[in-house]
């Protein structure tokens, strides 16, 4: 059987790249997109599932329900908040696709699976030109690191490639023009970046890896200098942590499932 691929943002740009790429190696995909991909791309329509998804909306997202390909059981069906717009597609939408894998996911018959997702070059350094889409890739770098050590109890891995500019459909023909071509970077080399975090061998979880002109660089998070913060950071302490805020969310829920 064909391993299948979930691809948000499927249609175009390094979403489309990374589609063609895993048709190459035996992949089923399933592009959920606003729009489908154009038939010059040349995707087999035997191997290739379209699903009409906007990423800025968990009910479009959770509406991703491909029998063919995924089993599926009790879907998730919470009802968030509408927000700015760069943080709904760059932040929220990744996060709405993260928690709806997941939940599936872990109650597989074999639980497990792989996450990566694409946040950017921008999630490590400022970048005053687009602050709120730099805000939102800085999330998504420390979501990943912050969510691996929980998904690795149920033998799921995520991680982040993390492109440094790529010429595709989302940049701004005025910055296009801006960038020569020595400091773009290939299409190949973020699709390598792919390609060794679903490495069953590396076995990366938690990894951010950025994709540059001249290839990959594995970015170890930031130094924890305060001898305080490293005393806050120890196993045992931090282990406390998880267990006293995991407890409070699931008070929560069950506050909020009496009340309705």
């Amino acid at each position: 059987m064909a391993k299948v691929a979930l691809i948000t943002g499927g249609s175009s740009g390094i979403g489309l790249a990374l589609a063609k790429h895993l048709v190459a190696r035996g992949w089923d995909i399933v592009l959920a997109d606003l729009q489908p991909p154009k038939a010059s791309d040349d995707l087999p329509k035997d191997r290739t599932l379209y699903i009409s998804t906007d990423v800025a909306s968990f009910e479009s997202q959770a509406r991703i329900r491909p029998r063919r390909y995924i089993r599926l059981n009790r879907p998730l069906q919470p009802s968030p908040e509408a927000r700015h717009v760069t943080f709904d597609v760059d932040l929220f939408g990744v996060y709405y696709g993260i928690k709806l894998y997941a939940h599936y996911a872990a109650r597989n018959p074999t639980p497990g699976g792989k996450i990566i997702i694409t946040s950017s070059a921008a999630g490590f350094y400022p970048n005053p030109a687009i602050p709120q889409y730099a805000a939102a890739k800085h999330a998504l770098i420390g979501l990943v690191r912050s969510l691996a050590p929980h998904s690795a109890r149920h033998n799921i891995t995520i991680n982040t490639v993390a492109p440094t500019f790529v010429n595709t459909n989302i940049e701004p023909k005025e910055v296009k023009g801006a960038i020569s071509a020595e400091h773009q970077t290939p299409m190949s080399v973020i699709i390598q970046g792919f390609d060794e975090l679903m490495d069953e061998e590396k076995g990366h979880n938690g990894a951010a890896v950025e994709g540059c002109q001249d290839g990959l660089y594995y970015r170890q998070p930031i130094e924890v200098v305060s001898p305080s913060a490293k005393r806050l950071r120890e196993a045992g302490d931090m282990q406390k942590w998880v267990e006293l805020y995991v407890q409070r969310n699931v008070e929560r829920m069950r506050r909020s499932q009496k009340a309705r």
